[in-house]
């Protein structure tokens, strides 16, 4: 979260300091191409924390919670 908020405010920051519309267009560009990059990774990072960590389950646990098999 904290990434994302300075993230933010170097963008503004640059944007700010931009004397053409092709600058804005440039910083925009590359503001949501690591945007995109950012939450990539912090997705990546999600699906490992939410990973059993035992694979393949224990026979104990590949019953089917709906049957009790």
């Amino acid at each position: 979260m904290r990434a994302n908020a300075e993230a933010d405010l170097s963008h503004l920051q640059a944007l700010v300091g931009a004397k053409l519309p092709s600058q804005v267009i440039a910083l925009q560009s590359s503001f949501w191409r690591k945007r995109v990059e950012m939450y990539v990774e912090q997705a990546k990072e999600f699906q490992a924390l939410s990973v059993p960590r035992e694979w393949p389950p224990s026979p104990s646990r590949s019953r089917t919670p709906w049957t009790g098999r």
